[in-house]
């Protein structure tokens, strides 16, 4: 049998392996005895004692030639995502946690794009794990502390930032997080990045939050499997796709600062006016009194 097999329990085939060489075992002795030549004089017991030594001989080995290969199989496996974890301890209303996956610097755009288009697709939703809003994507240095945002003037190359508002599900409990996910160098190994998820509780009971925040981590585990299955293609297209959402929401920005300092000017202008006009009359009434003196 695989080691692989989805059988929960190998006992089951250690069963049928002892029952279906009983069975033989009757079937091959009738046969024997039908000839009278080979057979003669011999009478078979089923029910001695001897059989149940064999019996649980069978089970054995049976059992030890399915377990230890699934063992050694479990052992060297990539771990899925329905494996039992447990997560640490939240301080407050905050739960910070590093995600056991690693990335390359030059797939973290390709990443932040993916998980950006995928909790888009959970917006305004009332079904499902989670219900999302108010999604950004910055950048932040990793030279700074955890919140301390740089920007483009960072010695280090910058890393992606992608904050988010989650309502987790069922949603009758009122449970609604804040989460930002962080690239940041990873402590093993500072050529490699890993992701630093904090999660802020809004609203909601905390161990109603605690409970169901860890479906939403496996999920996002889950997500971050399924980039490793897209194929190179499929990745250089969301490293793009995330550099045209940079520069559209730069030049958003950049135009919403032009009128709001149009709109500065204009009145630094009108308050300038009544200044001048002020100045005018002082001088006017200055010069009549003069000219009556």
């Amino acid at each position: 049998m695989s080691p692989f097999s989805s059988s929960p329990s190998p006992s089951p085939f250690a069963v049928l392996s002892t029952v279906l060489g009983y069975l033989v075992a009757q079937t091959a002795a009738n046969l024997f005895a039908a000839t009278r030549r080979f057979w003669r004089g011999v009478t078979v017991n089923y029910s001695s004692w001897p059989a149940w030594p064999r019996w649980f001989l069978i089970m054995a080995v049976v059992l030890v030639s399915v377990l230890y290969p699934s063992r050694v199989a479990a052992a060297i496996a990539i771990p899925d995502v329905n494996r039992a974890w447990t997560l640490p301890e939240p301080r407050g209303n905050q739960l910070v946690l590093t995600l056991p996956f690693l990335m390359k610097y030059r797939e973290q755009r390709g990443i932040g794009a993916f998980l950006r288009d995928y909790y888009l697709a959970h917006q305004d939703v009332s079904h499902g794990l989670f219900s999302t809003d108010d999604i950004s994507v910055g950048f932040h240095c990793p030279n700074q502390p955890t919140g301390a945002h740089g920007g483009r003037g960072c010695a280090d190359e910058n890393c992606v930032q992608l904050t988010t508002r989650v309502w987790l599900a069922p949603f009758d409990l009122g449970v609604k997080q804040r989460v930002e996910l962080l690239f940041q160098p990873a402590a093993d190994d500072p050529r490699f990045l890993e992701i630093q998820i904090a999660l802020l509780r809004e609203a909601g009971e905390a161990n109603a939050w605690r409970r169901i925040s860890k479906a939403f981590l496996a999920d996002l585990r889950k997500q971050l499997l399924i980039w490793r299955s897209l194929d190179e293609e499929a990745q250089s297209h969301y490293g793009a796709k995330l550099m045209v959402v940079e520069t559209s929401e730069a030049g958003q920005g950049a135009t919403s600062a032009q009128p709001a300092a149009e709109g500065g000017s204009t009145q630094m202008a009108a308050r300038s006016r009544p200044l001048a006009a002020r100045r005018a009359g002082r001088l006017t009434r200055a010069s009549r009194s003069r000219m009556r003196a």
